[in-house]
């Protein structure tokens, strides 16, 4: 491995502490699904993995190593390293492009993409999931006013059904009663990726049944797209945002009427929060808002736009130093009612603005599928339903998730 040249790039992984035996270690895991089998390392190799960003040389590692532990480590050691971790499909490099394309194959070739949260995140039995949402249902007071219009879109919670039952309960209420779309675009959050968007023709299996995927619809933006709108489309499997979509809309609408979806996993702006650019220079973000506002206006479908999306994830779980206390909850909610308002008055730059000018300090992981909704659904009124926050009994965590529906 010569010297001068850059290292390899570090995947996007999960770095979770274990113990082997009277000593700590770090299990490195992939998020993603792309490989099952966790790597253990000792933790002295955590800045080794600091470094591996594609960009740092092994000279230049081993002078941060010199810098930080005052040890110089041998060049063939840290080849040892990263091989193992090359070996493990962890870094980005031919070997695990290799894989990645052998999988990406298969799942292709097989056209479904199987329910992954079913049982852990819902019930398996049709039953049994149809009497949880009647018990949502249940349990929300009647509508004070039903708002004129036909329903277009939609902010819907991905948290888990447990704890985002009222917010679910909320906007599919309204979806079953005044939407008549047969197509529905569904922006959900990308947790694990790392592409800015990532598209799957693959039907979506529901405990209900099959979910149809507008192929045809997925063919025409790729046509138009500036991108590779399928680079990302392995990161469908693992990531729950739009599965949990796909079975509500199953459920209420399944056997009533043919529907079909355009499933799209949205990444972060991170890169645009960083630098202090607006989301609109982003040429992919741009380009895609085109593509979707086409479908939306067209009138060749009736069509619906649902941004699968929570808000705020605060406390040390999620890398805050700060404890979850109701006082600091009190401040979350007060921002995050702040960024609402310029959903519900469809105000995407300025949603962007809010959240940038912090930094995202309060990690709004649904920013880009709502604000690529807000910018495909085009001239509309929005209405906020529901705001919730959800704080783990350790105090150790909390999400917060919103409710709304857009109407024309």
């Amino acid at each position: 491995m010569p010297q001068q040249d850059p290292l390899p790039r570090l995947r996007r992984i999960d770095i979770v502490p274990v113990r082997s035996g009277r000593q700590e270690m770090l299990a490195l895991r992939d998020p993603s699904g792309l490989v099952h089998q966790a790597l253990v390392v000792s933790p002295s190799a955590l800045i080794v993995l600091q470094m591996l960003d594609g960009r740092h040389t092994m000279r230049e590692l081993q002078t941060e190593l010199v810098r930080r532990t005052g040890q110089l480590v041998r060049s063939d050691q840290l080849e040892r390293i990263i091989s193992q971790l090359d070996e493990g499909l962890l870094l980005h490099t031919p070997r695990f492009e290799e894989h990645r394309q052998r999988r990406l194959a298969e799942y292709r070739a097989c056209g479904v993409r199987e329910c992954r949260h079913a049982e852990g995140g819902y019930p398996l039995e049709p039953d049994a999931f149809r009497a949880m949402v009647v018990g949502w249902l249940n349990d929300l007071p009647p509508r004070a006013t039903v708002p004129s219009g036909r329903l277009v879109g939609a902010i819907a919670p991905h948290i888990d059904f447990g704890r985002g039952a009222r917010g679910y309960a909320h906007v599919y209420r309204d979806l079953a009663e005044d939407c008549n779309a047969d197509l529905f675009i569904i922006l959900g959050t990308d947790h694990f990726g790392d592409t800015q968007f990532a598209a799957t023709r693959c039907d979506f299996e529901t405990p209900l049944g099959r979910v149809r995927t507008a192929r045809g619809v997925l063919d025409r933006m790729e046509a138009q797209f500036i991108g590779d709108l399928f680079d990302g489309e392995l990161q469908h499997p693992a990531e729950h945002t739009v599965e949990f979509q796909a079975v509500l809309l199953q459920h209420f609408l399944g056997g009533k009427r043919d529907f079909e979806i355009v499933p799209i996993l949205c990444g972060g702006l991170q890169e645009e929060i960083e630098e202090g650019l607006p989301a609109s220079e982003n040429a992919e973000v741009s380009s895609l808002i085109e593509c979707l506002g086409e479908i939306v206006a067209d009138g060749a479908r009736k069509t619906c736009v649902i941004a699968s999306a929570d808000l705020s994830h605060v406390g040390p779980d999620f890398g805050g130093d700060r404890p979850v206390t109701s006082a600091f909850l009190e401040k979350v909610e007060a921002f995050d009612r702040q960024v609402l308002e310029p959903v519900i008055g469809l105000e995407r730059d300025r949603l962007f603005q809010l959240v940038a000018e912090r930094k995202n300090d309060t990690n709004i992981c649904g920013l880009c599928p709502i604000y690529m909704a807000l910018g495909a659904l085009g001239e509309c009124r929005g209405e906020l339903l529901d705001y919730q926050q959800a704080a783990s009994p350790d105090r150790r965590q909390a999400v917060s998730f919103a409710a709304a529906t857009f109407w024309r």
